[in-house]
This record gives C-alpha cells, sequence and structure tokens, in this order.
C-alpha cells in the first residue's frame, strides 16, 4: 500500500489537472480517519460471520482476527483504564493503529485521532502535498501501528502548534 500511495503521489505530483482540485484532496483528507477507523472496527466484527471480511482478513494477515480476539479479552469501552499487564497478557500483537487504539485506550482516543486529523487538514487545506501525506500518513495506520511511535510525532505536533511558528524559523 505504501508504494501504491507513493505512486499515487507522483503521479498527482506531475498532472496539473490533478492538482487544481484542492477541495478533492482536502475532502479526502477530512474523511480518510474516520472512515479507517469505522471499516476496522466494522472488519473486526464481521470477520467471525462474513465471508467477504474474512476473505479481507486474510489478505491483510488476520490483524481483524487477532483484533476480534484481542476484544473478547480486553472488551470495548469508551475509555480503557487497563494496564499494560492486563492488555498485553494474552500476548496478541495489533497491527492495525484504529484497532490498538480503540482497544488500548477507548472510543474517545479514536475519536482524538479522527479530530486530530481534521485539524491536520483545516489548517493545510490550501497546501495539496500536504493533503496527500496526511491521506497517506492516516492510511498507512490501516496496515501498521504507529499513532503511539516516533514516526506519528511531528505530526501531533503540526497539529498543535501554530503554523505561522513554523514558518517564521526558517
Amino acid at each position: 500500500i505504501g508504494i501504491a500511495l507513493t505512486g499515487i503521489l507522483f503521479f498527482l505530483k506531475s498532472n496539473t489537472s490533478f492538482r487544481k482540485n484542492k477541495k478533492l484532496f482536502a475532502l479526502m483528507a477530512y474523511c480518510i480517519a474516520p472512515v479507517c477507523s469505522i471499516l476496522s472496527i466494522a472488519l473486526m466484527f464481521l470477520v467471525k460471520n462474513n465471508m467477504v471480511a474474512q476473505k479481507i482478513d486474510i489478505l491483510f494477515s488476520c490483524r481483524f482476527s487477532i483484533s476480534y480476539s484481542k476484544m473478547c479479552s480486553v472488551g470495548l469501552k469508551i475509555f480503557n483504564f487497563n494496564s499494560n499487564d492486563v492488555f498485553y497478557n494474552d500476548g496478541l500483537v495489533l497491527d492495525n493503529g484504529y484497532l490498538f487504539v480503540l482497544l488500548r485506550f477507548g472510543f474517545i482516543a479514536v475519536g482524538a485521532l479522527c479530530v486530530i486529523g481534521c485539524i491536520l487538514t483545516r489548517k493545510y487545506k490550501m497546501y495539496i502535498f500536504k493533503l496527500i501525506c496526511l491521506f497517506c500518513v492516516f492510511s498507512m495506520a490501516f496496515i501498521d501501528n504507529f499513532f503511539l511511535s516516533y514516526r506519528f510525532f511531528p505530526f501531533l505536533i503540526l497539529a498543535f502548534v501554530n503554523k505561522n511558528q513554523i514558518s517564521s524559523n526558517k
């Protein structure tokens, strides 16, 4: 997926007719975090009974089956207060960033991720390549758990720092 997104980025950079449509990219960037969150949660619940969800689960290395097993052991909560010992007791590793945040910290934390995505999109809606970057980052979280790693910290900083402060430090 990362290679495909990079290829799309190069295509869009070379094609000027696509770059003119900033509203479409802003809409895509606004929607990616909520869509990936909802899709992840839906696939996690559907994987036990739906053949299509099971095929998608196999395509994604059984991420949703593992997430369903983890959900059965730790439960779903609005805000989760489990310790690391309780959460990691079963030895299951979650590769989907949205499901990891949901099961580890609860629905409030997933909502906060969606809000961060919206803040970043609103802040950089006039910069098409930054929107494409945001789209790539939030779509890659569907197959990688990096919301709590150092790779995501620059995006958190960008979300809560004034855009003028960044450009004045050049």
